[in-house]
Protein backbone atom coordinates (compact mmCIF):
# COMPACT_ATOMS: atom_id res chain seq x y z
CA UNK A 1 0.00 0.00 0.00
CA UNK A 2 1.32 3.42 -0.95
CA UNK A 3 0.85 6.31 1.49
CA UNK A 4 1.51 9.95 0.65
CA UNK A 5 1.87 12.31 3.63
CA UNK A 6 1.47 15.91 2.47
CA UNK A 7 2.08 17.70 5.78
CA UNK A 8 4.58 17.54 8.62
CA UNK A 9 4.04 14.33 10.52
CA UNK A 10 5.46 12.72 13.65
CA UNK A 11 8.35 10.37 12.84
CA UNK A 12 6.92 7.63 15.05
CA UNK A 13 3.79 7.67 12.88
CA UNK A 14 5.83 7.33 9.71
CA UNK A 15 7.83 4.49 11.28
CA UNK A 16 4.60 2.77 12.27
CA UNK A 17 3.26 2.92 8.72
CA UNK A 18 6.55 1.61 7.35
CA UNK A 19 6.49 -1.18 9.92
CA UNK A 20 3.09 -2.24 8.60
CA UNK A 21 4.64 -2.73 5.19
CA UNK A 22 3.46 0.53 3.60
CA UNK A 23 5.49 2.41 1.04
CA UNK A 24 5.52 5.89 2.59
CA UNK A 25 6.43 9.17 0.98
CA UNK A 26 6.42 12.19 3.32
CA UNK A 27 6.48 15.45 1.38
CA UNK A 28 5.37 18.36 3.58
CA UNK A 29 4.36 21.50 1.75
CA UNK A 30 2.52 19.94 -1.16
CA UNK A 31 -0.72 21.75 -1.96
CA UNK A 32 -3.09 22.64 -4.76
CA UNK A 33 -1.65 21.84 -8.21
CA UNK A 34 1.63 20.49 -6.86
CA UNK A 35 -0.27 18.03 -4.67
CA UNK A 36 -2.47 16.92 -7.56
CA UNK A 37 0.58 16.34 -9.75
CA UNK A 38 2.31 14.32 -7.04
CA UNK A 39 -0.80 12.17 -6.51
CA UNK A 40 -0.87 11.48 -10.25
CA UNK A 41 2.83 10.57 -10.23
CA UNK A 42 3.08 8.54 -7.01
CA UNK A 43 -0.38 6.94 -7.30
CA UNK A 44 -0.96 6.56 -3.54
CA UNK A 45 -3.73 4.47 -2.04
CA UNK A 46 -3.86 6.73 1.02
CA UNK A 47 -3.35 10.48 1.38
CA UNK A 48 -2.65 11.92 4.84
CA UNK A 49 -2.97 15.67 5.47
CA UNK A 50 -3.24 18.04 8.40
CA UNK A 51 -3.98 21.62 7.33
CA UNK A 52 -3.63 21.11 3.56
CA UNK A 53 -6.89 21.41 1.62
CA UNK A 54 -7.89 18.46 -0.55
CA UNK A 55 -10.17 19.46 -3.41
CA UNK A 56 -11.59 17.56 -6.34
CA UNK A 57 -8.53 18.07 -8.59
CA UNK A 58 -6.42 16.20 -6.02
CA UNK A 59 -9.02 13.47 -5.53
CA UNK A 60 -9.33 12.98 -9.29
CA UNK A 61 -5.58 12.85 -9.92
CA UNK A 62 -4.92 9.28 -8.83
CA UNK A 63 -6.34 5.99 -7.52
CA UNK A 64 -6.95 7.22 -3.97
CA UNK A 65 -8.95 4.96 -1.70
CA UNK A 66 -8.67 6.87 1.59
CA UNK A 67 -7.94 10.43 2.71
CA UNK A 68 -6.98 10.84 6.35
CA UNK A 69 -7.21 14.20 8.05
CA UNK A 70 -4.74 13.92 10.95
CA UNK A 71 -6.82 16.15 13.19
CA UNK A 72 -10.30 16.59 14.58
CA UNK A 73 -12.11 18.32 11.70
CA UNK A 74 -12.46 17.44 8.04
CA UNK A 75 -13.82 20.66 6.56
CA UNK A 76 -10.62 21.03 4.50
CA UNK A 77 -11.57 17.98 2.42
CA UNK A 78 -14.15 18.05 -0.38
CA UNK A 79 -16.47 15.39 1.02
CA UNK A 80 -18.95 15.57 -1.84
CA UNK A 81 -16.22 14.94 -4.44
CA UNK A 82 -14.77 12.12 -2.35
CA UNK A 83 -18.19 10.52 -2.04
CA UNK A 84 -18.80 10.71 -5.79
CA UNK A 85 -15.52 8.90 -6.40
CA UNK A 86 -15.98 6.28 -3.68
CA UNK A 87 -13.04 7.59 -1.65
CA UNK A 88 -13.25 7.13 2.10
CA UNK A 89 -12.47 10.10 4.36
CA UNK A 90 -11.35 9.70 7.95
CA UNK A 91 -10.34 12.05 10.75
CA UNK A 92 -8.70 11.60 14.16
CA UNK A 93 -11.05 13.10 16.76
CA UNK A 94 -9.87 13.38 20.33
CA UNK A 95 -6.15 13.11 19.67
CA UNK A 96 -5.54 16.80 20.35
CA UNK A 97 -8.24 17.34 22.97
CA UNK A 98 -5.93 18.24 25.84
CA UNK A 99 -3.81 20.54 23.68
CA UNK A 100 -6.87 22.47 22.45
CA UNK A 101 -8.30 22.78 25.96
CA UNK A 102 -4.98 24.14 27.17
CA UNK A 103 -4.90 26.64 24.30
CA UNK A 104 -8.45 27.77 25.09
CA UNK A 105 -7.49 28.43 28.69
CA UNK A 106 -4.33 30.21 27.58
CA UNK A 107 -6.54 32.59 25.58
CA UNK A 108 -8.91 33.07 28.52
CA UNK A 109 -6.07 33.93 30.89
CA UNK A 110 -4.36 36.12 28.31
CA UNK A 111 -7.56 38.13 27.83
CA UNK A 112 -8.21 38.46 31.54
CA UNK A 113 -4.66 39.56 32.37
CA UNK A 114 -4.11 41.38 29.06
CA UNK A 115 -0.86 39.51 28.56
CA UNK A 116 -0.28 40.59 24.95
CA UNK A 117 -0.87 44.25 25.79
CA UNK A 118 1.54 43.96 28.72
CA UNK A 119 4.25 42.57 26.46
CA UNK A 120 3.71 45.21 23.76
CA UNK A 121 3.87 48.01 26.34
CA UNK A 122 7.06 46.73 27.93
CA UNK A 123 8.75 46.29 24.56
CA UNK A 124 7.82 49.88 23.73
CA UNK A 125 9.64 51.02 26.88
CA UNK A 126 6.47 51.85 28.80
CA UNK A 127 5.68 51.03 32.43
CA UNK A 128 1.98 51.16 33.31
CA UNK A 129 1.40 49.13 36.46
CA UNK A 130 -1.77 51.03 37.31
CA UNK A 131 -3.44 50.10 34.03
CA UNK A 132 -2.39 46.46 33.82
CA UNK A 133 -3.08 45.63 37.44
CA UNK A 134 -6.79 45.55 36.64
CA UNK A 135 -8.24 42.08 36.05
CA UNK A 136 -11.50 40.32 36.81
CA UNK A 137 -9.96 36.96 37.59
CA UNK A 138 -11.56 33.56 36.95
CA UNK A 139 -12.47 32.54 40.48
CA UNK A 140 -16.22 32.68 41.00
CA UNK A 141 -16.94 33.37 37.33
CA UNK A 142 -19.05 31.22 35.02
CA UNK A 143 -17.65 29.45 31.97
CA UNK A 144 -20.15 28.57 29.25
CA UNK A 145 -19.31 25.71 26.90
CA UNK A 146 -20.82 25.16 23.48
CA UNK A 147 -20.06 21.51 22.90
CA UNK A 148 -19.10 18.91 25.51
CA UNK A 149 -17.31 16.36 23.37
CA UNK A 150 -13.68 15.30 23.55
CA UNK A 151 -12.41 18.87 23.88
CA UNK A 152 -15.27 20.46 25.78
CA UNK A 153 -15.12 17.77 28.45
CA UNK A 154 -11.43 18.56 28.95
CA UNK A 155 -12.36 22.16 29.73
CA UNK A 156 -14.46 21.16 32.74
CA UNK A 157 -11.77 19.96 35.21
CA UNK A 158 -9.56 22.89 34.23
CA UNK A 159 -12.36 25.34 34.92
CA UNK A 160 -13.06 23.74 38.29
CA UNK A 161 -9.38 24.04 39.20
CA UNK A 162 -9.74 27.81 38.76
CA UNK A 163 -12.89 27.88 40.89
CA UNK A 164 -15.04 28.55 37.86
CA UNK A 165 -18.63 27.33 37.55
CA UNK A 166 -19.48 25.59 34.26
CA UNK A 167 -22.70 25.73 32.25
CA UNK A 168 -22.97 23.99 28.90
CA UNK A 169 -25.06 23.20 25.87
CA UNK A 170 -24.52 20.31 23.50
CA UNK A 171 -26.95 18.36 21.37
CA UNK A 172 -25.90 15.15 23.08
CA UNK A 173 -25.71 16.50 26.63
CA UNK A 174 -28.35 14.86 28.79
CA UNK A 175 -29.34 15.94 32.28
CA UNK A 176 -27.83 12.73 33.66
CA UNK A 177 -24.47 13.29 31.98
CA UNK A 178 -24.40 16.94 33.05
CA UNK A 179 -24.96 15.85 36.65
CA UNK A 180 -22.20 13.27 36.36
CA UNK A 181 -19.82 15.94 35.00
CA UNK A 182 -20.78 18.34 37.77
CA UNK A 183 -22.01 21.07 35.42
CA UNK A 184 -25.27 22.89 34.72
CA UNK A 185 -27.04 22.08 31.47
CA UNK A 186 -28.69 24.73 29.30
CA UNK A 187 -31.29 24.12 26.59
CA UNK A 188 -29.78 26.38 23.92
CA UNK A 189 -26.58 28.24 22.98
CA UNK A 190 -28.26 31.57 23.73
CA UNK A 191 -29.08 30.44 27.26
CA UNK A 192 -25.39 29.69 27.72
CA UNK A 193 -24.51 33.13 26.33
CA UNK A 194 -26.88 34.85 28.74
CA UNK A 195 -25.50 33.00 31.77
CA UNK A 196 -21.74 32.93 31.19
CA UNK A 197 -18.97 35.42 31.85
CA UNK A 198 -16.82 33.48 29.38
CA UNK A 199 -18.10 31.50 26.39
CA UNK A 200 -15.85 28.90 24.76
CA UNK A 201 -16.82 27.15 21.50
CA UNK A 202 -15.97 23.47 20.99
CA UNK A 203 -18.26 22.33 18.17
CA UNK A 204 -17.64 20.55 14.90
CA UNK A 205 -18.46 22.50 11.75
CA UNK A 206 -21.61 21.32 9.98
CA UNK A 207 -24.81 22.65 8.46
CA UNK A 208 -26.36 23.00 11.93
CA UNK A 209 -23.42 24.86 13.45
CA UNK A 210 -22.34 27.10 10.57
CA UNK A 211 -23.04 30.67 11.66
CA UNK A 212 -24.41 29.44 15.00
CA UNK A 213 -22.86 32.35 16.90
CA UNK A 214 -24.80 35.09 15.15
CA UNK A 215 -26.13 38.54 16.07
CA UNK A 216 -28.80 37.05 18.31
CA UNK A 217 -26.23 34.96 20.15
CA UNK A 218 -23.94 37.93 20.83
CA UNK A 219 -26.93 40.08 21.84
CA UNK A 220 -27.61 37.52 24.59
CA UNK A 221 -24.06 37.70 25.97
CA UNK A 222 -23.25 39.81 29.01
CA UNK A 223 -21.55 43.15 28.49
CA UNK A 224 -17.78 42.81 28.69
CA UNK A 225 -17.87 39.00 28.50
CA UNK A 226 -15.09 36.95 26.91
CA UNK A 227 -15.67 34.89 23.77
CA UNK A 228 -13.25 32.07 22.87
CA UNK A 229 -13.26 30.11 19.61
CA UNK A 230 -10.76 27.30 19.05
CA UNK A 231 -13.16 25.24 16.90
CA UNK A 232 -13.85 26.53 13.37
CA UNK A 233 -14.08 30.10 12.14
CA UNK A 234 -17.23 29.46 10.11
CA UNK A 235 -19.22 28.76 13.29
CA UNK A 236 -19.03 32.48 14.07
CA UNK A 237 -20.59 35.37 12.15
CA UNK A 238 -17.55 37.64 12.22
CA UNK A 239 -19.58 40.76 11.37
CA UNK A 240 -21.85 40.07 14.33
CA UNK A 241 -18.82 39.55 16.56
CA UNK A 242 -17.28 42.84 15.45
CA UNK A 243 -20.55 44.61 16.25
CA UNK A 244 -20.65 42.99 19.70
CA UNK A 245 -17.09 44.15 20.36
CA UNK A 246 -18.04 47.72 19.48
CA UNK A 247 -21.42 47.85 21.19
CA UNK A 248 -21.10 45.53 24.20
CA UNK A 249 -17.39 45.56 25.00
CA UNK A 250 -17.02 41.86 24.22
CA UNK A 251 -13.39 40.69 24.13
CA UNK A 252 -12.43 37.68 22.04
CA UNK A 253 -9.69 35.06 21.88
CA UNK A 254 -9.66 33.45 18.43
CA UNK A 255 -7.53 30.63 17.12
CA UNK A 256 -9.63 30.24 13.96
CA UNK A 257 -10.92 32.61 11.29
CA UNK A 258 -13.29 32.37 8.34
CA UNK A 259 -10.59 33.08 5.78
CA UNK A 260 -7.33 31.38 6.68
CA UNK A 261 -4.26 30.53 4.58
CA UNK A 262 -4.45 26.93 3.40
CA UNK A 263 -0.85 26.10 4.32
CA UNK A 264 1.29 26.45 7.40
CA UNK A 265 2.61 29.85 6.31
CA UNK A 266 1.34 32.67 4.14
CA UNK A 267 0.01 36.20 4.14
CA UNK A 268 -3.06 36.83 6.25
CA UNK A 269 -5.18 39.96 6.29
CA UNK A 270 -8.19 40.00 8.57
CA UNK A 271 -10.03 43.00 9.94
CA UNK A 272 -11.14 41.17 13.05
CA UNK A 273 -7.62 39.95 13.77
CA UNK A 274 -6.48 43.59 13.79
CA UNK A 275 -9.11 44.58 16.36
CA UNK A 276 -7.51 45.61 19.69
CA UNK A 277 -10.13 43.68 21.68
CA UNK A 278 -9.18 40.43 19.91
CA UNK A 279 -6.28 38.18 20.85
CA UNK A 280 -5.54 35.84 17.95
CA UNK A 281 -3.36 32.81 17.39
CA UNK A 282 -2.46 31.01 14.19
CA UNK A 283 -4.85 28.02 14.14
CA UNK A 284 -2.11 25.81 15.38
CA UNK A 285 -2.35 22.08 14.67
CA UNK A 286 -2.64 22.06 18.45
CA UNK A 287 -1.11 18.66 18.90
CA UNK A 288 1.50 19.16 21.57
CA UNK A 289 5.10 18.05 21.15
CA UNK A 290 4.32 14.36 21.03
CA UNK A 291 2.36 14.59 17.78
CA UNK A 292 -0.46 12.09 17.37
CA UNK A 293 0.75 9.51 19.87
CA UNK A 294 -1.21 11.10 22.70
CA UNK A 295 -3.38 8.68 24.60
CA UNK A 296 -1.55 5.33 24.43
CA UNK A 297 1.79 7.06 24.87
CA UNK A 298 0.71 8.86 28.01
CA UNK A 299 -0.99 5.82 29.49
CA UNK A 300 2.25 3.89 29.14
CA UNK A 301 4.20 6.62 30.89
CA UNK A 302 1.68 6.97 33.69
CA UNK A 303 2.34 3.32 34.41
CA UNK A 304 6.03 3.97 34.84
CA UNK A 305 7.82 3.73 31.49
CA UNK A 306 11.03 5.62 30.97
CA UNK A 307 11.33 9.37 31.14
CA UNK A 308 13.25 9.90 27.91
CA UNK A 309 11.91 9.02 24.49
CA UNK A 310 14.73 7.43 22.53
CA UNK A 311 12.99 8.21 19.26
CA UNK A 312 13.64 11.92 19.63
CA UNK A 313 10.05 12.80 20.52
CA UNK A 314 9.55 15.39 23.23
CA UNK A 315 6.20 14.11 24.47
CA UNK A 316 8.10 12.47 27.30
CA UNK A 317 9.40 15.80 28.57
CA UNK A 318 6.41 16.06 30.89
CA UNK A 319 7.08 12.71 32.55
CA UNK A 320 8.38 13.05 36.14
CA UNK A 321 12.14 12.89 36.33
CA UNK A 322 12.21 9.91 38.68
CA UNK A 323 10.70 7.71 35.96
CA UNK A 324 13.85 7.36 33.95
CA UNK A 325 14.39 3.63 34.17
CA UNK A 326 13.96 2.77 30.51
CA UNK A 327 13.49 4.40 27.17
CA UNK A 328 9.92 4.79 26.05
CA UNK A 329 8.93 1.60 24.30
CA UNK A 330 6.83 3.58 21.82
CA UNK A 331 9.82 5.62 20.69
CA UNK A 332 11.26 3.00 18.38
CA UNK A 333 9.70 -0.05 16.72
CA UNK A 334 12.79 -2.05 17.70
CA UNK A 335 12.62 -1.12 21.37
CA UNK A 336 10.98 -4.03 23.19
CA UNK A 337 12.05 -2.96 26.65
CA UNK A 338 9.65 -3.72 29.44
CA UNK A 339 7.83 -1.29 31.66
CA UNK A 340 9.28 -0.71 35.08
CA UNK A 341 6.86 -0.47 37.95
CA UNK A 342 9.36 0.83 40.46
CA UNK A 343 10.31 3.99 38.60
CA UNK A 344 13.97 4.89 38.95
CA UNK A 345 16.67 2.25 38.67
CA UNK A 346 17.71 2.91 42.25
CA UNK A 347 14.57 1.19 43.58
CA UNK A 348 14.93 -2.26 45.15
CA UNK A 349 15.42 -5.07 42.68
CA UNK A 350 12.35 -6.85 43.99
CA UNK A 351 10.19 -3.99 42.69
CA UNK A 352 12.02 -3.23 39.50
CA UNK A 353 10.19 -5.29 36.90
CA UNK A 354 6.58 -6.35 36.49
CA UNK A 355 7.35 -8.28 33.38
CA UNK A 356 5.94 -7.37 30.01
CA UNK A 357 5.31 -8.50 26.51
CA UNK A 358 7.16 -7.25 23.49
CA UNK A 359 4.96 -4.54 22.00
CA UNK A 360 5.90 -5.71 18.52
CA UNK A 361 5.55 -9.50 18.58
CA UNK A 362 3.62 -10.05 21.83
CA UNK A 363 6.17 -12.53 23.16
CA UNK A 364 6.11 -12.81 26.94
CA UNK A 365 9.48 -11.63 28.24
CA UNK A 366 9.05 -13.14 31.71
CA UNK A 367 10.00 -16.70 32.49
CA UNK A 368 7.84 -19.02 34.54
CA UNK A 369 9.72 -18.38 37.78
CA UNK A 370 8.95 -14.68 37.70
CA UNK A 371 12.31 -13.60 36.30
CA UNK A 372 12.31 -10.93 33.64
CA UNK A 373 13.71 -12.23 30.39
CA UNK A 374 15.18 -8.84 29.58
CA UNK A 375 16.59 -7.63 32.90
CA UNK A 376 16.88 -11.01 34.64
CA UNK A 377 15.54 -9.50 37.84
CA UNK A 378 12.85 -11.05 39.96
CA UNK A 379 9.45 -9.52 39.74
CA UNK A 380 8.41 -9.70 43.38
CA UNK A 381 4.87 -8.83 42.30
CA UNK A 382 1.69 -10.81 42.15
CA UNK A 383 -0.33 -10.54 38.92
CA UNK A 384 -3.59 -10.75 40.85
CA UNK A 385 -5.57 -7.54 41.03
CA UNK A 386 -4.94 -5.65 44.30
CA UNK A 387 -8.66 -5.47 45.13
CA UNK A 388 -8.73 -9.27 45.54
CA UNK A 389 -6.37 -9.11 48.54
CA UNK A 390 -7.57 -8.59 52.10
CA UNK A 391 -6.86 -5.00 53.21
CA UNK A 392 -3.45 -4.68 54.80
CA UNK A 393 -2.68 -8.36 54.33
CA UNK A 394 0.34 -10.11 52.87
CA UNK A 395 0.70 -12.65 50.11
CA UNK A 396 1.83 -16.10 51.05
CA UNK A 397 5.17 -17.66 50.23
CA UNK A 398 3.46 -20.64 48.64
CA UNK A 399 2.08 -21.20 45.17
CA UNK A 400 -0.86 -18.88 45.37
CA UNK A 401 -1.68 -15.45 46.74
CA UNK A 402 -3.66 -14.82 49.88
CA UNK A 403 -6.82 -14.12 47.90
CA UNK A 404 -7.04 -17.82 47.19
CA UNK A 405 -6.66 -17.42 43.45
CA UNK A 406 -5.11 -20.71 42.27
CA UNK A 407 -3.99 -19.11 39.04
CA UNK A 408 -1.61 -16.68 40.70
CA UNK A 409 2.06 -17.24 40.05
CA UNK A 410 4.42 -18.08 42.94
CA UNK A 411 6.24 -15.12 44.38
CA UNK A 412 8.18 -14.19 47.52
CA UNK A 413 6.33 -12.39 50.34
CA UNK A 414 5.38 -8.85 49.35
CA UNK A 415 3.05 -6.30 50.86
CA UNK A 416 -0.36 -6.14 49.23
CA UNK A 417 0.25 -2.57 48.11
CA UNK A 418 3.01 -3.94 45.89
CA UNK A 419 0.72 -6.42 44.20
CA UNK A 420 0.10 -5.11 40.71
CA UNK A 421 -1.77 -6.51 37.78
CA UNK A 422 0.31 -6.92 34.65
CA UNK A 423 -0.41 -3.82 32.52
CA UNK A 424 -2.05 -3.92 29.12
CA UNK A 425 0.25 -3.99 26.14
CA UNK A 426 -0.16 -0.98 23.89
CA UNK A 427 0.96 -0.90 20.30
CA UNK A 428 -0.03 -4.47 19.43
Amino acid sequence: MRVLVADKFEQSGLDGLTGLGCEVSCEPGLKDQALAERVAEFKPDVLIVRSTKVGEPVLAAGPLKLVVRAGAGYNTIDLAAASRRGIYVSNCPGKNSIAVAELAFALILALDRRIADNVISLRAGEWNKAEFSKARGLFGRTLGLLGVGNIGSQMIPRAKAFGTRVVAWSRSLSAERAEALGIDRRDSPREVAATADIVSVHLALGPETRGLCDAGFFAAMKKGAYFINTARGEIVDEEALKAAIREKGIRAGLDVFVQEPAGATGEFTSEIAQTPAVYGTHHRDRTDAGGLRHSPHRRVHRRGAGGHCGGGGTDCAHIPGDRQAAECRESCPKDARHLRAGGAASRPAGRACIGARCHQCGEDQRSGNGECGLRRRRSGRCPTEPRNHPPGGHSTTGSHCESGNPGAEPHPPVRVRECLRRPPVYGR
